[in-house]
């Protein structure tokens, strides 16, 4: 069992190689947070399979970069139970993503979810693996990933009891 406590409420995107999904939801999260939230929440990524030091995926860093998010220096890293015990929320971008971070760590069940899973009426929560396939692929996987994102946003606003504004 890990016993870390989280420092700062870090948020931690998961996916398979940390080299597309996680850090695209890492990248969106970060330019979509609110300048008065940085200050309590920090987004990074890691994977389930990954290896460590490669970086984003030529499909993602285009994708991104067309919208005016830079992840160009972002670097995969293995998932580990030290990681997913410390983070204040893990954002798995699937189902096999969830499973693999409680196995890691059982007790942070309640810190661990579905991306998915907060888009009522969607069919499949998991996120689409746009590995292997061109740069229209990486388009649909950000817009959806930016999509959820948006709706993560007030997840973490209930979850965390965050301000709206510097004087909320």
């Amino acid at each position: 069992m890990c016993t870390i406590l989280p420092v700062m409420k870090e948020i931690v995107f998961v996916c398979t190689g940390n080299t597309c999904r996680s850090p695209m939801a890492e990248g969106l999260l970060s330019a979509a947070l609110p300048s008065f939230w940085k200050r309590e929440i920090a987004v990074s990524s890691a994977g389930t399979s990954a290896w460590e030091g490669q970086p984003a995926s030529d499909g993602a860093v285009e994708a991104l970069g067309e919208i005016g998010i830079d992840i160009s220096a972002h670097r995969a890293r293995m998932l580990t139970c030290e990681i997913v015990a410390g983070a204040a929320l893990v954002v798995a971008l699937a189902r096999c993503h969830r499973a693999v971070a409680l196995e890691l760590a059982p007790e942070a069940a309640e810190r661990v979810l579905v991306i998915g899973e907060l888009e009522p009426g969607r069919s499949d929560p998991d996120v689409r693996d746009p590995i292997g396939g061109g740069i229209d692929i990486y388009r649909q996987v950000r817009d959806d990933v930016e999509r959820l994102v948006g709706l993560l946003l007030p997840h973490l606003a209930r979850r965390f009891d965050l301000v709206r504004g510097d004087n909320g």
